[in-house]
């Protein structure tokens, strides 16, 4: 799940300008909200982009979808005016939904009534991989290539999946960013094709440099660690006293920081002195 969550992170940062373009909206200027975007929103930060077309600003908002599900509108439809809210700009909503289970066309949009009339409306752009037939632009874009294998290529599994890989490692300069697109295109050539031997076919070996690996381990083992407090505290001290400290535990990254706390909450007398150990949280800016 976390390389999953990584590679869509990724995906949308690299390759979010051509998504965009696929979705129908091509953009003259293209760059991150990261920096402007505060706390309420900072969780949409890895998805968020401006764009532009010649004189007209707008915000360009990402979700991704492994598969449809009833709750994707009334999501969308709150962060996209969250977001226009904050930036003062029209949102450009588009979903990208990966694979077809469950999928089941809401025309584009999302419009609510009450009291005898309209009150709130979504329009978005949906952009189904499954219904996509890849252009030869896209040999220039390792992050939809990436993407190949989900999408309608007309080629057996084994060899969507060759061919990506032959044109990624044919494309993209530099071992670390060559490494970074084959480990995009081993989780989402998984996803579309679950008992191939995926990452066999591109060459594990090819992957060994992958941020996108390095990262989502790191992340899996935080998660795990803090997994590990709240559970040494529950043990000692009860449901209560870890349901308290639960919400501050899961905001801490720091791995050194982590493996204090595992060790406090073994050896401190009582939760008090177990959040006494805490210490404040600065807050970061994306």
């Amino acid at each position: 799940m976390a390389e999953f969550d990584h590679g869509v992170k990724m995906i949308a940062a690299t390759t979010g300008r051509q998504l965009a373009h696929v979705a129908g909206v091509t953009c003259t200027r293209w760059r991150p909200l990261e920096s402007t975007l505060q706390a309420t929103t900072e969780r949409l930060a890895d998805r968020v982009f401006r764009g532009q077309q010649g004189r007209e600003k707008f915000v360009v908002y990402f979700e991704f979808f492994t598969h449809w599900h009833k709750n994707a509108c009334w999501s969308m439809l709150g962060k996209s005016g969250l977001l226009s809210e904050r930036e003062q700009l029209p949102t450009v909503s588009i979903a990208v939904i990966l694979l077809p289970r469950g999928y089941k066309p809401p025309q584009g949009q999302i419009r609510l009534e009450a009291a005898g009339g309209p009150t709130q409306q979504l329009w978005f752009r949906e952009v189904c991989l499954w219904t996509q037939k890849p252009e030869s632009w896209w040999e220039a874009e390792p992050g939809l290539m990436a993407l190949y294998p989900l999408c309608q290529h007309g080629e057996q599994p084994r060899r969507a999946v060759q061919h990506a890989s032959e044109v990624i490692e044919r494309t993209v300069d530099g071992d670390i960013e060559r490494a970074d697109a084959l480990a995009l295109l081993s989780i989402f050539g998984g996803l579309a094709y679950p008992r191939l031997d995926v990452n066999g076919i591109i060459g594990r070996s090819k992957m060994k440099e992958s941020r996108l690996h390095r990262e989502a381990k790191e992340e899996g083992e935080v998660a795990a660690t803090r997994t590990n407090i709240v559970t040494f505290l529950r043990a000692r001290f009860g449901e209560t006293a870890a349901s308290q400290v639960e919400p501050v535990v899961s905001t801490v990254d720091d791995a050194a920081l982590l493996n204090r706390l595992v060790i406090l909450a073994g050896t401190c007398s009582n939760p008090d002195e177990f959040r006494a150990g805490i210490p404040p949280l600065q807050p970061t800016s994306r």
